[in-house]
């Protein structure tokens, strides 16, 4: 496991503190690593909906209706019939 050495300013170091003594982390350390993997995860899940974006632009302007486009949405999750 890596080690990192951080510097707070006051008011981040009394806000890391607060919470460790309230038991909501057992140390500053799991506070940063909580909070490190948090911002991990959603910074994976805003490039999976960037791509997806950027796959929607991509695949360009649809020639039919929406409700043309709601309707083949709706056969879709429909169960099948057989």
């Amino acid at each position: 496991m890596a080690t990192l050495t951080l510097s707070l300013p006051d008011t981040l170091d009394r806000w890391v503190q607060e919470r460790v003594s309230s038991g909501e982390f057992a140390t500053a350390a799991d506070l940063v690593r909580t909070m490190l993997e948090r911002e991990r995860v959603r910074a994976e899940k805003i490039a999976a909906m960037d791509r997806l974006v950027a796959e929607a632009i991509e695949s360009g302007i649809s020639t039919r209706s929406v409700d043309e486009i709601f309707a083949e949405a709706r056969r879709r999750a429909a169960p099948d019939a057989a």
